[in-house]
């Protein structure tokens, strides 16, 4: 019975949250652009339209063509293929920066809020 109240608790505050996080626009918008970004890098492998280091040979330096979307670079690689694959490296970056943040923050955390003097 004790476990069915505070389900029923937790329930009742995850959804007053999910109300107050939906109405706030800055949280939506930056939430759909985060799972945009993550869902552009998991699925790269289908989003792109040539092989990201495959170099064209007649498309060297090629503006905005229907074959290149966002042209070809000096090395005649197709930029489009290029942005989308490096998003998982951006991702996974990201990632790294909040772990190691997350890592010192638990372990100094109680150190500096645990010393106060009387």
């Amino acid at each position: 019975m004790v476990i069915l109240r505070r389900l029923s608790s937790f329930s009742y505050g995850l959804r007053d949250w999910l109300t107050r996080f939906a109405e706030n626009r800055l949280a939506s918008v930056g939430t759909f652009i985060v799972a945009s970004i993550m869902v552009v890098a998991l699925f790269a492998p289908q989003l792109v339209l040539h092989d990201a280091v495959a170099m064209a040979v007649r498309d060297r330096l090629a503006h905005l063509l229907a074959t290149h979307p966002l042209g070809t670079d000096q090395f005649r690689r197709d930029a489009h293929s290029r942005v989308v694959y490096r998003t998982r490296i951006s991702n996974i970056a990201g990632v790294e920066a909040v772990g190691i943040a997350l890592i010192a923050g638990v372990l100094l955390g109680p150190v500096t809020g645990g010393t106060r003097e009387n």
